[in-house]
């Protein structure tokens, strides 16, 4: 598959905002119509950021450079994901933005969640999971979190939980880190 063009992109950001509208779902008329590329992030897919201007709020909706190669409903998710920060209520992922969701789940079959992974969106990761210094596993469910550098979390994961309440380890280090 060919990269998307942000032209193409842009087309995709209407789209998924017309969808929304369509719902009756109340996002900002205030969007901006081009979104950024953003050629840094590789962990982060998506971003919207909510700017002050003279007279209202703007809101710009990024995206990571490492979906451009990616299929449409890949992109379509990550940009309904961020459009529908732009709600009332809705910049962080509460009730508000969670009930938005499941009617967009429900009409179009996204899969909006508030974080996601290369393995869950289906395209390869180009950091590899190879140049992470730290890997953290939950006991219970399983899922792992990578880290490069040292924080709190590689320090003593015993102070933390995962989302589904169980126990997190340190499985591995890069060499000379034991």
């Amino acid at each position: 598959m060919k990269p998307w063009t942000e032209n193409q992109l842009n087309q995709l950001l209407q789209q998924v905002i017309s969808e929304a509208t369509a719902l009756g779902i109340p996002v900002s008329r205030h969007i901006s119509p081009s979104l950024h590329i953003n050629k840094r992030t590789r962990a982060r897919f998506g971003g919207c950021k909510k700017v002050k201007g003279f007279v209202h709020f703007t809101y710009h909706i990024e995206i990571s450079i490492v979906l451009l190669n990616a299929e449409e409903p890949v992109i379509k998710e990550i940009l309904a994901h961020e459009v529908l920060h732009t709600c009332p209520g809705s910049m962080n992922h509460g009730l508000a933005w969670k009930s938005h969701c499941q009617k967009m789940e429900k009409a179009y079959g996204y899969r909006l969640k508030r974080t996601s992974s290369y393995e869950k969106l289906g395209i390869e990761d180009p950091r590899g999971v190879k140049s992470y210094r730290y890997v953290i596993e939950c006991r219970q469910c399983g899922q792992k979190i990578y880290r490069q550098r040292k924080s709190p979390l590689t320090d003593a994961t015993n102070k933390y939980r995962c989302r589904c309440g169980g126990k997190l380890v340190c499985v591995s280090l890069a060499e000379g880190e034991q």
